[in-house]
């Protein structure tokens, strides 16, 4: 069950959310995919008690258009689902965590001058595998520390820049993660990585003063600009460089290309620009939509044309 509810006070928005939630397994959490995922058809339905406050704050003024979004969020869990890698193999299996916490925070700001955007969103985030002892935290005879869920970042920054020029949309996009833990005992760190990208749009219709192609937007995205592919990992002799991966360990591309084309059969109309710097290793789990809950994409970035 969900119950919420919200207040607008003027250009300050209010919203409060509570639930308790449940899911089965998957297929794939279940039986594998004979490949990437190993099966695991032990699984039992994880379920949840949910609870997040928020606040949304937007305004205009002398051509300054704004807003900015604070929430908070914590999560109480029994038999949280999650992947763990296994073995020297890259695969991952779903796994059980008996009693799981999550605390954390989220701020979202967008500001639109001109031609300019500017957009920031910062992700904290507090977890505990209640399950499991810590292996890098002093305990005492009676309890020990509780080590965080693997593939949670303790912090996650997305800025991205925006600029119109003309029939034009440009725009640079950074994603800073860190604090991410890849074992049940905190063991295994992932070393802090950002990773950037850049990408422009061109509004046919626009840049040709033909109507019949105003429906039509060609794209070039660079993905990786810095051509990142290793970090420094602890080794038992020392640092070790390894391939930078996502959340299954699953090696990340360098710099990469994409050019696109796009046309659209419905009215023309405005669209957000999709900025993804590569997939890290590890994104907070999707929350109930909510004020400022995680199913907002935080990768989302400027109110531009996008393909």
């Amino acid at each position: 069950g969900h119950v919420g509810a919200s207040v607008a006070l003027g250009p300050l928005s209010l919203a409060a959310h509570a639930g308790h939630l449940a899911r089965a397994p998957g297929f794939v959490e279940r039986y594998g995919n004979r490949g990437a995922f190993l099966g695991s058809p032990g699984l039992r339905p994880e379920a949840a008690t949910t609870l997040d406050l928020g606040a949304t704050l937007a305004g205009r003024a002398r051509g300054l258009e704004g807003s900015l979004e604070l929430v908070g969020f914590s999560t109480w869990a029994t038999d949280l689902i999650v992947f763990v890698p296994q073995g020297f193999y890259g695969r991952a299996k779903a796994t059980n965590i008996g009693r799981a916490r999550v605390l954390g925070g989220e701020l979202d700001a967008r500001l639109e001058y001109d031609r300019l955007l500017l957009r920031a969103s910062y992700t904290w985030l507090r977890t505990a595998n209640d399950s499991a002892c810590d292996v890098t935290a002093p305990s005492t005879s009676t309890a020990c520390a509780a080590p965080p869920l693997p593939g949670r970042p303790g912090h996650d920054l997305v800025l991205d820049l925006g600029l119109r020029v003309g029939a034009v949309r440009l725009r640079y996009g950074v994603d800073v993660v860190a604090d991410l833990a890849a074992d049940l005992t905190g063991a295994v760190r992932v070393p802090p990585r950002a990773l950037q990208s850049v990408g422009a749009r061109l509004l046919v219709g626009d840049a040709t003063g033909t109507p019949e192609l105003d429906r039509l937007t060609l794209a070039l995205d660079v993905s990786n600009l810095a051509d990142l592919r290793t970090a420094s990992y602890a080794g038992v002799l020392g640092p070790v460089e390894e391939p930078i991966g996502d959340l299954y360990e699953y090696p990340l591309p360098g710099r990469a290309f994409l050019l696109s084309a796009r046309f659209s059969t419905g009215a023309r109309r405005e669209r957000p620009i999709r900025v993804r710097s590569d997939l890290g290793p590890g994104r907070p789990a999707p929350r109930a939509t909510s004020l400022g809950g995680s199913s907002r994409d935080p990768h989302v970035a400027l109110a531009s044309d996008a393909p």
